[in-house]
């Protein structure tokens, strides 16, 4: 209840703070018949989105974590009916990952001067986006499709949760060896995005997958400099972190990990789990597979 709670007033807080549209995304369902007919392939173009919503989620301030001051790492959803358009948008100065949660959805897209890409994006499949790159979407599907997304957005007064206070109970590190499966699906140079912050050099905006068998733990990490949203994509997994009661999430929730918490999470259930985790770390957590136990 307490989380339902705190979700609802960070989406209050957040839809007050701006339009999405700063971004070129529309923020809402926009079910306006389409002027023109665009065709995946067809680059530069102009049309309108048309029967599409998105609904910032949450976000939190990583300028301590990282200092990347002004900045805020945001999750949010993107849903598109059968013939439903994301207009064309550039990703200067906002980074993303977009993981496809159902159906699928066609991107066509630049990449700084490289050709024109079309490529149609399935289920459990996912995208990056570096500020080079300007795209748009379209679902040439019959059924609809569903994208999180989790981007660096330039926000002067972002909202902040602190959702958690301490726990009562002794936190316990995990007591046997993690056996789960991490895929690496993404990793962007911060140095790249903003070259005129000399702290970012070494710092990685990265996406993986954890896959977490039944009975199952992950390793213990710790969230100094390495802030981070994990998104259950599958599976009822607990969370048990240094700052907070263990949890049990449901698909379709997440977790925001910040300050100097120490976390893990573990599969109690006799189904498989999925994470899908975006971190914004050192070079040096990244390269040894996001594991940080930095305290």
């Amino acid at each position: 209840m307490l989380r339902s709670i705190l979700r609802g007033l960070l989406v209050v807080l957040i839809a007050g703070a701006g339009d999405i549209g700063a971004s070129g995304l529309s923020l809402g369902a926009d079910r306006s018949p389409p002027a023109q007919e665009c065709k995946p392939g067809d680059f530069p173009v102009t049309c309108p989105a048309f029967d599409d919503y998105n609904q910032a989620t949450a976000q939190f301030d990583i300028a301590k974590a990282i200092n990347l001051p002004g900045r805020v790492a945001r999750i949010h959803y993107s849903v598109l009916a059968p013939g439903g358009v994301i207009n064309q948008h550039s990703h200067k100065n906002r980074p993303c990952f977009e993981y496809m949660l159902e159906g699928e959805a066609v991107e066509t897209k630049q990449d700084g001067t490289n050709p024109v890409v079309v490529r149609t994006v399935k289920k459990d499949e996912v995208e990056m986006e570096p500020s080079s790159v300007v795209h748009w979407w379209k679902n040439q599907s019959s059924k609809t499709a569903r994208m999180i997304a989790v981007d660096i957005f330039e926000d002067p007064k972002p909202a902040i949760c602190n959702c958690y206070t301490g726990r009562g109970s002794a936190f316990t590190p995990p007591a046997k060896a993690s056996n789960a499966k991490i895929e690496k699906l993404g990793e962007i140079s911060l140095a790249t995005e903003y070259p005129g912050n000399p702290a970012m050099a070494n710092y990685v905006m990265t996406s993986r997958r954890i896959t977490l068998p039944p009975g199952q733990v992950t390793a213990l990490e710790n969230s100094n400099g390495r802030p981070s949203y994990t998104y259950v994509v599958k599976g009822n997994p607990v969370e048990n972190r240094s700052d907070k009661e263990p949890s049990v999430l449901r698909p379709e929730e997440f977790s925001i990990t910040d300050g100097n918490t120490s976390y893990f999470w573990q599969n109690p259930t006799s189904e498989t789990v999925v994470l899908w985790v975006v971190a914004f770390e050192h070079k040096a957590t990244a390269a040894s597979g996001g594991v940080s136990t930095k305290k």
